[in-house]
């Protein structure tokens, strides 16, 4: 399945503290029958063939954009399946008509890898939304239609646990997972990737057959290598997506809730707004160096601080704050105090202490609907965006937080929703080895984020200038991109940028691929090869076969 953009603390959204006593608001940051070759004819029931909605159908504007509205397509038809049958059928019928065939989740995907010119068919996956738990397996089956609140609620209400994955509500699960997952239980429990333990896939081998595929983690599972490319490679690679199998490894016992993650009781929410009219260049210099400093310095896997994630959202100046999101398992010893340390090594020599606002406690299921349900980008049926990102194994130098500021404060831009996200990593996330799956970052601390999001074309051009300069700019001394050394880390896969790839933009002399995949391009090209020999499933920026 093509990435739908995952969700992610702060990742695509901005917190603007309306006040903690009520809400958070986010800026920014996912069956009748016809025959195959009908038009629009839907009429009755059929387990094996799914809805296909053609061009003169009423609902195919609505099927042929996701979030990001820059992003359109005109395929013949839009398959709209409801059974791992159904997209068997889909699938089938692409292959056997030469289609141009992507897959569409949530509709989060940032760049154009499921709606672009060339698209000419359309898996949409979201009316396949079940969330089960097999005894069998002692897993928990989710399909690739559903949304992660829907996901955690789901979860949690009938079982007690989650899986830690992103906070923007409305992205699908089917995109999100298969390119690693991160969210704010991830410094405590690790990527969603990591409570993997099986994917169900429809794939088409060397016959130009579509057939469904279990892949496991077990060792001793012949299809576990198209388990591991799963595992971080990204969406649209190697088949579509149908259902994911969750169990955490050394799961024990029988009963479900000693099969996964068992969220915090309680969290601790802190929202700091940091007012720019009292803001120097020099504090902001100051903010952006505690920020590095903090998260080399508390990042290992055993830190007591994996219970605190959040984001530093730094929107644009007319916005007129900055804000501080943290969350901290309420559970976790010392935790209100850890907070408090936190918070005020970040604003040391940046502002007074006094400005922190009373922290308040939720139930962890409350606290991550109050976070995820106010992301602009979700709830704007006519966002647009332009998106960059960075993995950083040291903060930003004071050249690098400089450039940022100047973007911040230009006049290129008045728009409160052009930003700099950072998010940080570490923690359990570092625990596991860069080749156990397939996301090779595992030693970076913070996921930066360079993006603005705006709702008329007539502000596109000046938008993307915006962005696209300001990530070049930060990362110019190593040709424009983030490329892996001593301090960067290449770039996350769920918040793909097509511009990495253009020889004209990345001056770095590194492909594209080694800043998403390091040193598991090559493996992750052997899964292709063996699952995906006829590159059915591609995109302007998929693993290419060897």
């Amino acid at each position: 399945m093509t990435a739908q953009n995952p969700a992610r603390v702060g990742r695509r959204s901005a917190l603007r503290v309306m006040s903690l006593g009520g809400a958070a608001a986010f800026a920014g940051a996912a069956c009748a029958d016809a025959a195959p070759t009908g038009a629009s004819s839907n009429t009755g029931l059929s387990t094996t063939v799914p809805v296909y909605v053609e061009r003169d159908d009423p609902r195919y504007d609505e099927l042929t954009t996701g979030v990001n509205q820059r992003w359109v397509a005109r395929p013949e038809y839009i398959a709209v399946p409801r059974t791992i049958e159904q997209v068997v059928t889909a699938v089938q019928r692409a292959v056997d008509e030469h289609r141009t065939l992507t897959v569409r989740s949530g509709g989060h995907c940032l760049a154009d890898h499921v709606f672009n010119d060339s698209v000419t068919a359309v898996i949409d996956m979201s009316a396949m939304t079940g969330i089960t738990y097999d005894e069998r397996h002692r897993a928990f089956g989710v399909e690739a239609g559903a949304l992660l609140l829907n996901v955690y609620d789901e979860l949690y209400k009938s079982w007690g646990v989650t899986i830690p994955g992103g906070f923007c509500y409305s992205v699908g699960i089917g995109g999100h997972v298969c390119g690693g997952g991160f969210g704010l239980l991830s410094r405590r429990d690790g990527l969603t990737v990591d409570h993997l333990w099986g994917v169900e896939i429809v794939v088409v081998g060397q016959d130009r057959v579509a057939r469904s595929v279990l892949a496991t983690r077990d060792p001793s599972d012949p299809n576990q290598d198209l388990w591991w490319g799963n595992t971080g490679g990204g969406g649209g690679n190697f088949g579509v997506i149908t259902r994911y199998w969750f169990r955490s490894p050394g799961a024990r016992g029988s009963a479900p809730r000693d099969q996964l993650v068992n969220p915090p009781e309680k969290v601790i929410v802190s929202a700091v707004p940091v007012p720019w009219k009292a803001l120097t260049k020099e504090q902001f210099v100051r903010l952006l160096r505690n920020v590095g400093q903090w998260y080399e310095a508390n990042s290992a896997p055993d830190s007591p601080y994996v219970a605190l994630s959040g984001s530093v959202t730094l929107t644009h100046a007319s916005s007129g704050t900055i804000t501080l999101l943290t969350q901290i398992d309420a559970g976790a010893p010392d935790a209100a105090n850890l907070l408090d340390r936190y918070l005020r090594s970040l604003l040391d020599g940046v502002a007074d202490a006094s400005i922190i606002p009373a922290p308040k406690t939720y139930p962890w299921l409350r606290a991550t609907r109050l976070l995820s349900t106010g992301s602009v980008i979700g709830n704007n049926p006519a966002v647009r965006s332009d998106n960059h990102a960075a993995y950083h194994l040291r903060g930003h130098t004071d050249a690098q937080a400089e450039i940022i500021h100047a973007a911040l404060t230009s006049d290129a831009v008045h728009n409160h929703h052009a930003m700099v996200v950072v998010n940080p990593v570490g923690g359990r996330v570092g625990a596991v080895g860069p080749a156990e799956t397939a996301v090779a970052q595992r030693g970076a601390i913070m996921k930066v984020l360079y993006q603005s999001l705006w709702t008329e074309p007539a502000d596109d051009a000046a938008n993307i200038a915006w962005a696209t300069r300001l990530f070049r700019a930060v990362y110019a001394d190593t040709g424009n991109v983030p490329v892996p050394n001593d301090r960067t880390d290449g770039c996350y896969i769920n918040y793909p940028d097509t511009g990495v790839a253009d020889p004209d933009a990345n001056l770095s002399g590194i492909p594209w691929h080694e800043l998403y995949y390091k040193g598991n391009y090559a493996r992750l090209q052997s899964v292709k090869s063996a699952w995906d020999p006829h590159d059915i499933f591609h995109h302007p920026q998929s693993i290419q076969l060897p």
